[in-house]
């Protein structure tokens, strides 16, 4: 039998290597789920052995957390005592509040770290540790302070920390990242309607967050966003604030020393109230313009030092007020050494302490657009001496 010439051969081999291919297809490979974070309990996953202990504010009945490394047993995890965690641990965190919900409160704790690690999951296996991922409310100081001053937590690159309430109640998230500077994105923050210092000091000092979350709430509470932002120096763009009627220092130091904002939130509120927008933006200076500012009723201390410090800002937002109030725009363009132009409608500042030092350290020369019902000298002393005063058209 006489062999096939090499070159016949190799094409049938081809042959029957691609009639194989067509007959058994390789079916692609299973792509796996993506994890809905809201499903996992508080996680922390270690990067490096180190310690995780917590600090209780107060302790009493049905007060107590639990923890489960690695998919463990829960176990206790007792006031102020340390557990030892290596790399790649992951510690989940649990507890169920038992204590009559028409209380109102529960006492909060601190979650401290010794060494870097993701926190992700959903923060409601602090409230229930079993239904946690359909629990929708919250309570009175229910995750207040709970990362304060933690500077090892990091975003995981894949998994979101979760903050899935709708029903809020007072301070229950306030300080709850303050001074967690490794944190560079905030999580959801998906409620409408708040409560009183719900947010205050929430994020202050996350000194690497990049991206703030969206802020949809359009019914306010007393101090609800009150320095919510304050010293995040990476943060270059404000979350719009859709509300319409403001109520006490709502916004009160919202965006204070947030030296890397550029753009600043649309502000469409003209029912204000009493110190809402007082030193929301001190020290931004990287921003160049203000917002609008539509109110023409105001409330005492509403714009007292807003823009204090903001040395890029060249022209601020026109102030259609006629009446003015108490501290109501004191200080609030103090420190501006880029303004050149203000239009103020004004016809009756004799408020207490109303434009006190509010164009203080400002150019030496700009131009002041008055309301055409007063003359020039109605401003000559409260202006400085160097600004031309022209008749607002």
């Amino acid at each position: 039998m006489k062999k096939l010439p090499i070159v016949l051969t190799i094409l049938f081999a081809i042959m029957i290597a691609l009639v194989s291919c067509k007959e058994s297809p390789v079916a692609p490979p299973t792509p796996e789920p993506e994890i809905d974070p809201k499903t996992l309990p508080l996680t922390l996953e270690f990067l490096a052995e180190g310690e995780l202990s917590i600090e209780m504010s107060t302790k009493y009945e049905n007060s107590d957390i639990y923890y489960s490394k690695n998919d463990g047993e829960k176990i206790l995890l007792e006031d102020g005592i340390p557990v030892s965690v290596s790399e790649g641990d992951v510690i989940c965190l649990y507890r169920d509040w038992t204590v009559s919900r028409s209380e109102g409160t529960i006492p909060f704790f601190t979650i401290e770290c010794s060494s870097d690690c993701y926190v992700y999951g959903n923060v409601m296996s602090l409230i229930d540790s079993e239904q946690f991922a359909t629990e929708s409310e919250v309570f009175q100081y229910s995750f207040a302070n709970l990362f304060e001053y933690n500077e090892n937590i990091l975003n995981h690159p894949s998994i979101d920390l979760v903050l899935p309430a709708t029903k809020l109640a007072d301070s229950c998230y306030a300080n709850m990242f303050n001074g967690c500077s490794g944190l560079t994105k905030a999580p959801v923050l998906p409620a409408t309607t708040l409560a009183e210092s719900c947010y205050s000091a929430m994020f202050c000092d996350c000194t690497s967050l990049e991206t703030a979350p969206n802020l949809p709430a359009t019914e306010l509470a007393e101090s609800c966003y009150e320095y919510m932002f304050t010293g995040c120096k990476k943060l270059t763009k404000a979350p719009d604030l859709p509300a319409e009627e403001l109520v006490d220092s709502c916004y009160a130091g919202m965006f204070c020393d947030c030296t890397s904002l550029e753009t600043a939130p649309v502000l469409p509120a003209t029912e204000l109230a009493e110190s809402c927008y007082e030193d929301m933006f001190i020290g931004c200076e990287k921003l160049t313009k203000a917002p609008d500012l539509p109110a023409e009723e105001l409330a005492d201390y509403c714009y007292a030092s807003m823009f204090c410090d903001c040395t890029s800002l060249e022209t601020a937002p026109d102030l259609p007020a006629e009446e003015l109030v108490d501290y109501c725009y004191a200080s609030m363009f103090y420190g501006c050494s880029n303004l050149n132009s203000l239009t103020c409608l004004a016809t009756d500042i004799n408020a207490y302490c109303c434009i006190s030092y509010w164009l203080e350290d400002v150019p030496s020369t700009g131009t002041f657009y008055r309301s055409s019902t007063v003359d020039d000298a109605f401003w000559t002393t409260n202006i400085p001496t160097g600004w031309t005063i022209v008749e607002a058209q």
